[in-house]
């Protein structure tokens, strides 16, 4: 069996980039979903289009989250 004290540290480099990564997934899923509230603003009409690709940006917004989350705990983590 493996020795844990043996395991190869992760490099300042690797941590920012991840890090990185994770808040650009969030700033972009948070962004998404101010759009999707503002759906038929201010007239209470929402476009054909805008009704075809809301469960579409929905699902992108929520898996952006998740990516996000995903790449932000290890990091954030892994030295404790």
């Amino acid at each position: 069996m493996a020795d844990p004290s043996n395991k190869p540290k992760q490099t300042l480099f690797t941590r920012t980039t991840a890090l990185v990564w994770a808040a650009l997934s969030v700033m972009l899923a948070l962004k998404w979903s101010m759009d999707l509230g503002m759906l038929g603003f201010p007239d209470g009409y929402i476009t054909p289009f805008a009704r075809a690709t809301s469960t579409l940006l929905g699902i992108l917004t929520a898996a952006c989250m998740a990516q996000g989350l995903y790449f932000s705990w290890p990091v954030c983590w892994a030295g404790r």
